[in-house]
């Protein structure tokens, strides 16, 4: 099996798009997740523990596909692990869930793709791939689950396009309803049937993303946060931890242990500071 040639010093990798993100390597616990994406978690070596206590949900697998909004703790068993995050308007989710056995509840299991996957993403880890090249890969391997047309509301596009565009700024919800000519609770309404995710969430969930490519850039875990739109640390280290299932700090204590790529630099370190 894979994970039993990987050395235990191999460095984790972290890509960073605006579209995906891509997590490869080991955790040391485990994942306690309340999603703000759609995400696909693929074992590089044997089976992993799902379990959903408020849900009644429990099984192993060597790969478990989350609907946003779902609450779940992934333990990893110590196995080398890839977790995707998905595109925010659901495009990919629409396509893998189709190829996977429905657990309910938003929990998926049993991708019909997953072979094709997991070799792709062990030539990425092996090889330390640039970002450029990881994103033609994903991208690529995204495309062949694609079995039916996908419609994407371009309102809410839109509104997640201003999100992403005024992360200083704040727009209100009022704002952004007034510049897709919805009503507050149209906006709402459409804008969670598109994204599986209120408004708020997927705010906090962009900040994330800002957050830990400021990190990646050099910046101190308390600038990041606030510069991404967190009140305080507290609040970033929350929902951080909430979300994603780890602590920010894993990237300032461990910076000899994680790459991070983002789309405008091939690859950046961490620091404590």
């Amino acid at each position: 099996m894979y994970r039993d040639l990987i050395t235990m010093n191999k460095k984790s990798l972290l890509y960073l798009w605006e579209e995906r993100t891509l997590f490869i390597g080991r955790l040391e616990e485990p994942l306690n997740l309340s999603q703000g994406a759609a995400t696909l978690t693929l074992s590089l070596g044997g089976p992993i523990k799902v379990e959903s206590k408020d849900q009644n949900i429990c099984f192993e697998s060597t790969c478990v596909l989350l609907k946003p909004g779902c609450s779940v703790t992934i333990d990893t068993q110590h196995q080398v692990i890839a977790n995707c995050n998905l595109d925010v308007m659901g495009r990919d989710f629409s396509a893998l869930s189709d190829l996977c056995r429905d657990m309910g509840q938003g929990v998926f299991s049993e991708f019909g793709n997953e072979q094709l996957f997991r070799q792709s993403v062990i030539d990425i880890y092996d090889s330390e791939r640039s970002t450029s090249e990881t994103k033609y890969e994903i991208d690529s391997l995204f495309k062949t689950c694609v079995k039916k047309p996908f419609d994407s509301d371009k309102r809410v596009s839109k509104v997640v396009d201003l999100i992403k565009d005024s992360i200083d700024t704040n727009l209100s919800i009022e704002s952004l309803a007034d510049t897709v000519n919805l009503s507050v609770p149209g906006l709402t309404k459409v804008f969670k049937k598109q994204t599986g995710v209120p408004i708020r969430r997927y705010r906090q969930w962009h900040r994330l993303f800002v957050t830990a490519v400021e990190i990646s850039r050099g910046k101190s875990l308390t600038d990041a946060a606030i510069d991404a739109g967190f009140v305080d640390l507290s609040h970033c280290t929350h929902t951080f931890n909430m979300m994603l299932g780890m602590k920010p700090s894993y990237f300032l204590s461990q910076p000899e242990r994680i790459i991070v790529m983002t789309e405008n630099k091939q690859r950046l370190s961490c620091t404590k500071n």
